[in-house]
């Protein structure tokens, strides 16, 4: 009635019955279009076609129905979703800014001499600053993806070597809440493979983090990063999983894990913004998450993502190489798996065993042992056996060769196990020639740079970075100033 003047009306278009036609066959769902009623407003309406045949002639029956409320509906739904992602995305650019000034000038801290307790307490800051940190990237991220404007990056980078300096930060948060962590990178990946470095570190680091508080203490963390195939295109298919042996997901609450803001029934109430965001990343960078879990004994985490690698391998191979893994410490089982992967990831030849008796050395280039420095007997047998090849003692991170030991083993190789140091402990025992380490470039005295930042602590945090490296440093606060000033000044560098 407020579209037409009367309550029956006949719509005639140019092509009335093929258009009606057209919306019968073509369209079950509805057909949309506009019509505008006497006032002038326009209508949102779904129009339907039914063909009737009475007395031998074809009529067709239109349906109109008005969703104009539910379109307005729908706008402001969409409204309030990017007025909620912009707000997110202002708030996370108010707080990096004052956190970086946190985080370095925290760092610059540590390197001042403190005192023991002073480090810890510097130690907890970095931490808990760090986590804030990556809370404040998710949450920037994470209202990026929802508006569309999340791009993949790519750049060419050495993967074992940003996974190791992901390792050696993940595994000292854990050691604090006394949970166990083992990092396997193959040594077989690629030197250099070409990806977005960042949102894969991000990514590994939210499904760590997931698993880190969900585990609880003498609990265990397991990260693998491997090569899964080379292909011909000379793109390679890298797989990444995180296991843990925490409380594990309910089937109920995996159909929404990824979900934002949706963390599951857990005590704490986490801004659950990280695993949607990584299953987002992911989908992003052509991968799909995958979820396992097995409530009660822990959960799994897994990708892979296909990525253009170089040809060679990341590590030397030392095959033809033989060792024997000797298990004594039977509570250190997953170490000695953990051990004897690795060295088989290298291409040496592994026997395991837990006897020490006098074929421990047989047909064994070098002997490792899984044992307690506490709990000695096997030292005793140990020193009695004449040795004819190296033995080598596992040791935990933090932990130190006793003086007792020194005529028992030859050496000790520390935790965390990671492809690069344990490829240097090989060589060594192994008396395998290494390449001369190439020295890094030096900055020349006397570079000058001018630093443009608005902020006056970071600002300050910047000059003083520089300084380190004997840049002799200018610092301005806006765009006008820093053209200002290249006109009186010629710089090296400008920031």
């Amino acid at each position: 009635r407020e579209l037409f003047d009367h309550e029956d009306e006949e719509v005639f278009t140019e092509y009335d019955k093929s258009w009606l036609d057209y919306i019968r066959t073509h369209c079950p769902n509805g057909y949309g279009l506009g019509i505008l009623d006497p006032s002038g407003k326009m209508h949102t309406m779904l129009a339907t076609s039914t063909l009737i045949q009475e007395g031998g002639e074809d009529l067709y029956l239109l349906r109109l129905e008005d969703q104009s409320k539910l379109v307005d509906l729908q706008a402001e739904v969409v409204k309030v979703e990017q007025l909620k992602s912009k707000f997110l995305a202002n708030i996370g650019h108010e707080f990096r800014t004052p956190m970086n000034g946190i985080l370095g000038f925290v760092d610059l801290l540590a390197k001042t001499s403190p005192n023991d307790t002073q480090l810890e307490y510097i130690h907890s800051v970095q931490g808990s600053a760090r986590n804030l940190m990556s809370n404040i990237e998710n949450l920037l991220d994470l209202a990026q993806m929802q508006n569309g404007r999340l791009n993949v990056s790519k750049s060419e980078f050495n993967i074992v070597a940003e996974m190791e300096e992901l390792a050696r930060g993940s595994i000292s948060i854990a050691m604090d809440k006394g949970v166990g962590v083992l990092f396997f990178i193959d040594p077989k990946l690629p030197t250099y493979i070409t990806g977005d470095v960042r949102k894969i570190k991000q990514v590994i680091n939210n499904l760590y983090n997931n698993a880190l508080k969900f585990t609880q203490s003498g609990g265990r963390i397991t990260v693998e990063i491997k090569l899964l195939k080379r292909n011909t295109s000379g793109t390679c298919n890298i797989g990444f999983t995180v296991k843990d042996t925490g409380k594990g997901i309910s089937k109920s609450e995996l159909s929404n894990i990824t979900r934002p803001f949706v963390s599951g029934d857990h005590a704490d109430n986490r801004l659950g913004v990280g695993l949607s965001l990584s299953h987002g990343l992911i989908s992003l960078m052509g991968g799909e998450l995958k979820i396992t879990s097995d409530e009660g004994k822990g959960s799994s985490f897994s990708f892979a993502l296909t990525l253009e690698g170089s040809s060679d391998h990341a590590m030397k191979m030392i095959n033809g190489r033989s060792v024997k893994v000797v298990l004594v410490d039977e509570k250190r089982v997953e170490d000695a798996n953990h051990l004897t992967n690795y060295l088989r990831s290298f291409g040496v030849s592994v026997t395991k065993t837990q006897m020490i008796d006098d074929t421990i050395f047989n047909d064994a280039e070098v002997v490792y042992l899984i044992a307690s420095q506490e709990k000695s007997d096997w030292a005793i047998t140990l020193s009695s056996l004449k040795r004819s090849c190296k033995t080598v003692l596992l040791l935990e991170q933090n932990e130190h060769l006793q003086a007792k030991m020194l005529h028992v083993v030859d050496t000790a190789l520390s935790k965390p196990l990671l492809p690069t140091s344990l490829l240097e402990h090989l060589s060594k025992v192994l008396n395998i020639p290494q390449p001369a380490p190439v020295s890094a470039p030096q900055i020349q005295r006397g570079v000058s740079a001018l630093v443009v930042e608005d902020n006056l602590i970071n600002q300050r945090l910047i000059k003083l970075l520089l300084k380190e490296y004997g840049i002799s440093v200018v610092a301005v606060s806006n765009g006008d100033e820093a053209v200002e000033t290249c006109r009186e000044t010629t710089f090296d560098i400008v920031f």
